[in-house]
């Protein structure tokens, strides 16, 4: 049994990473490829698949060992990223509050009322009946409470 649908079964949050093979592998290994991250959109939580392809294009001139690295830099960082808010402090940050000392303000938006601008004149984006030039938090009266 596969540990995303261990931890599917047991009601875990699950976060799955891969690394999907180039378009050079044989068809074989794209297809069963396919069909493994078929099976981890299907059972984790998220899923997030890196096209090989993609990176060689991005980053040319490196050799496959540097291209498979630079590839499992790219996944630990997305991992990282989205496991961060849940994961506790340990080692010497756990007794210590938290620095920002150099990191970045986080940034905020004001969802307010909004003028349609130069578009007020044009006629609107409508779809079934519905005004899609209007925020969707607005379109929908959704209230956001802070």
């Amino acid at each position: 049994m596969s540990a995303v649908r261990q931890c599917s079964e047991q009601s875990t949050t699950c976060l799955a990473v891969a690394a999907l093979p180039s378009s050079q592998a044989s068809p074989e290994r794209r297809q069963d490829a396919e069909l493994a991250y078929a099976d981890l959109l299907e059972d984790s939580d998220l899923a997030v698949g890196l096209d090989f392809d993609l990176l060689t294009s991005s980053l040319p001139g490196l050799s496959q060992a540097e291209l498979e690295q630079a590839a499992a830099k790219w996944l630990l960082e997305c991992a990282r990223g989205v496991l961060a808010p849940f994961a506790p402090a340990v080692g010497k940050a756990a007794g210590k509050a938290v620095t920002t000392r150099g990191a970045p303000e986080q940034l905020s938006f004001e969802l307010a009322e909004m003028s349609l601008g130069i578009f007020s004149s044009d006629n609107p984006s409508q779809y079934h009946g519905q005004n899609y030039d209007i925020p969707t938090f607005q379109r929908k009266g959704v209230k956001i409470s802070w």
